[in-house]
Parts: structure tokens; C-alpha cells; sequence
């Protein structure tokens, strides 16, 4: 049987992803909320792009630690305003809400929760990538 993200459920805490991010929405964000020309849209696109590959490496290196608490919160933490920035209001909410399970100390599957986090966010990770395809 298989799930679609938005029908994932992460049991041990209670959250339940939001829909997919989609570069369109990201895009359409960036031109009408900051008023930028496509060139600068485009550099904003990356910059998130670039900065999400950042904040998963993080994450995934933040799961080998013994204290979740104190190296995988402040990840979640700095996702949380990087999608603030990216106009993902629910993804950020998402964010701080595993965040807060993180500081009180709440035991889950946190390599799911994140690996549930990188598929919702696949369309903005892979975007640098497969610019580079086009380029070549």
C-alpha cells in the first residue's frame, strides 16, 4: 500500500505533513509578495533550493547525535523561518511543532519525520539539480 505525503502520519508524535511544495507556488510567492523581476525570482529559487540542501545534511547529521534536544531542535528551529521566507506557512508550522516535541523531550521516529519533511519538499531540493541537466 502506498501513501501520498499528505496522507502520511508521523504516530509517535501526531503530525501530519502538509501537501507537496511546488516550485510554482514558490515562484508565484517570491514575484507577488516581493514584487521581484524573474531574474531575482530565479535567484531566490535557488537560494531555497541551495538552503534546504543545507538544513536536510544538517538534519540527517543532527540524527547521529545522542542529544536530539540539542543538535536537532535548532535545525528544525532555522527550517521553521527558512519556509516562513519561502511563504510555506504551514510546512513552518510543521516545523516548529516537531521543534517544540524536540524540546520537551517527546521520543519519535525523527529519520521519518524528516525523511517525510525531504519528500514533501523534493520538487524545491531537486530544483538546482535539474537546472544543471537542462544547462548541459
Amino acid at each position: 500500500m502506498s501513501l501520498s505525503i499528505n496522507k502520511m502520519v508521523s504516530p509517535d508524535v501526531n503530525l501530519l505533513p502538509p501537501i507537496p511544495v511546488s516550485l510554482g507556488n514558490l515562484q508565484r510567492h517570491f514575484k507577488e509578495k516581493y514584487g521581484f523581476s524573474p531574474s531575482q525570482t530565479e535567484i531566490m529559487v535557488e537560494s531555497s533550493a541551495m538552503s534546504l540542501v543545507q538544513v536536510f545534511e544538517n538534519a540527517f547529521e543532527a540524527l547521529k547525535q545522542e542529544n536530539l534536544k540539542e543538535h536537532l531542535a535548532p535545525v528544525f528551529h532555522g527550517l521553521k523561518g527558512l519556509l516562513l521566507n519561502m511563504g510555506e506557512d504551514d510546512w513552518a508550522a510543521f516545523a516548529r511543532e516537531v521543534e517544540q516535541k524536540l524540546e520537551q523531550g517527546v521520543g519519535a521516529d525523527y529519520n521519518r519525520i524528516v525523511a517525510e519533511m525531504q519528500v514533501g519538499m523534493a520538487d524545491i531540493l531537486v530544483y538546482n539539480r535539474d537546472k544543471g541537466k537542462e544547462n548541459s
